[in-house]
C-alpha cells in the first residue's frame, strides 16, 4: 500500500525489517525490496541483492528479474547471456533483450526456434527480420540488407519497423516517401529526410491533412484547414507554428501582422506542449521515438493513440538500446539506399 501511494521511502523501511528477520517472508520481502529500488532508480543495488537470493533460490523467475535489472542497468551483455542461457526464461524478455543489444540476427533465430510456427506472430517476425536488415546494413552488405527489408515489408504491411526502416533506407525515392507517409499514419512524429541524416519532428493529424491538401489543391486551401481548426482550438500550437510558416509564404503583409499580433498575445499565457507516443501493448507514454518498450519488451508497439485507463508507473528516463536512433547507430544512410536489391 506505501508502494501504491508512492511512499518507496517507508515501503522499502518495511520491507529491509522483513528481510532481515528471515522466515517464510524472506524471498517475498527481498523481491519486494528489489521492485521498490528499482522503482527508486537504485538499479545497482537491487542488482546485487536479486543476486544474493538467486544463491540461495534458483528459479527461471528470479532469473527473468535479473536480465530486466540488467537491461535497466545499461548492460546488455549481461542481460543476453542469462537470457540465451537460460531456455525457461520468457521468449518475450529474451528476444527483447537480444534486439536492444543489436543481436537482432539471433533474436529471430530464438523466436523461431522457441516458438511452433503456427504460434509464430507475422508482427513480431516482420519487426525482428527488419532488424536483422538493419544489423545488415551495418556490416556493409547492402544488397542483402534490402532483401531482409522487402522481405520483412512483405511478411506483416502493418508492423512498424519495416516501415520505420525503410522510410529511412528504402533505396527507391518514391517507396522511401510512400513509406513516410505510412508512418505518420502510426506515430505522432513525421521523419524529415536530410539525405545523408534523418531526424524525428512532432506532427499531428490537422497538420498531415494540411500537408496533403497542399500538394493537391494548393497553399490556400491548406491554410484554410489550419485556420478552421485554430477558430476552434486556439493554443494548438503545433498546428499554429504550421499556419505561421506557411502564411509567411504568402504575399499579404495584412495576413502576417494580423497573425503576429494575435501570436504576441497568446504568448503570454502559453503551455509546453509535449507530444507523447504510447505503447499500444502495455500503455506506457514516452515522448521520444522508441522500437522497443522498456517496460514489457514489446518490439514495434507504439503508436500515437494514448490507451486511456492505463498505469502509467514511473520508469528510467533513458533506458538502452530502445530508441531508433539506437538501433540505426553507425549505418550509412547514403551508401544503404545507393545499393540495389
Amino acid at each position: 500500500a506505501m508502494a501504491l501511494d508512492g511512499d518507496y521511502g517507508e515501503a522499502r523501511r518495511i520491507l529491509e525489517e522483513r528481510a532481515k528477520v528471515g522466515g517464510l517472508d524472506f524471498v517475498d520481502s527481498v523481491v519486494g525490496l528489489v521492485s521498490v529500488l528499482r522503482a527508486q532508480g537504485e538499479v545497482q543495488r537491487a542488482r546485487t541483492l536479486l543476486d544474493q537470493l538467486a544463491q540461495r533460490r534458483g528459479t527461471a523467475w528470479l532469473d527473468a528479474l535479473r536480465v530486466r535489472l540488467h537491461l535497466d542497468a545499461g548492460d546488455l551483455e549481461a542481460a543476453c547471456k542469462v537470457a540465451v542461457a537460460r531456455s525457461d526464461i520468457p521468449t518475450k524478455l529474451a528476444v527483447s533483450a537480444l534486439a536492444r543489444a543489436g543481436r537482432w540476427g539471433e533474436s529471430l533465430e530464438l523466436y523461431r526456434r522457441r516458438t511452433p510456427r503456427k504460434a509464430r506472430s507475422s508482427e513480431l517476425e516482420a519487426n525482428l527480420t527488419a532488424g536483422l536488415g538493419v544489423e545488415t546494413y551495418r556490416l556493409g552488405r547492402l544488397r542483402q540488407g534490402h532483401k531482409l527489408l522487402k522481405k520483412a515489408l512483405g511478411i506483416n504491411q502493418r508492423a512498424l519497423l519495416p516501415i520505420l526502416i525503410g522510410a529511412v533506407f528504402h533505396p527507391k525515392d518514391t517507396d522511401r516517401k510512400a513509406l513516410r507517409l505510412r508512418l505518420v499514419e502510426r506515430w505522432p512524429w513525421r521523419l524529415e529526410d536530410e539525405g545523408e541524416t534523418f531526424r524525428f519532428v512532432e506532427t499531428s493529424d490537422v497538420v498531415e491533412v494540411a500537408r496533403r491538401t497542399r500538394e493537391e489543391d494548393g497553399l490556400e486551401r491548406a491554410l484554410g484547414i489550419l485556420r478552421d481548426h485554430l477558430d476552434t482550438q486556439e493554443d494548438d500550437w503545433m498546428v499554429r507554428e504550421q499556419y505561421v510558416r506557411w502564411i509567411l509564404e504568402t504575399e499579404d503583409p495584412r495576413g502576417w501582422r494580423a497573425e503576429l499580433s494575435e501570436i504576441a498575445d497568446r504568448l503570454k499565457n502559453r503551455r509546453e506542449l509535449t507530444i507523447e507516443g504510447y505503447c499500444q501493448t502495455c500503455g506506457m507514454a514516452a515522448g521520444q521515438p522508441l522500437v522497443i518498450c522498456p517496460r514489457c519488451d514489446a518490439i514495434g508497439s507504439f503508436g500515437s493513440q494514448p490507451r486511456p485507463n492505463d498505469l502509467r508507473p514511473r520508469y528510467l528516463e533513458r533506458p538502452v538500446g530502445v530508441s531508433f536512433e539506437s538501433m540505426v547507430h553507425n549505418v550509412e544512410i547514403t551508401a544503404a539506399r545507393r545499393a540495389t536489391s
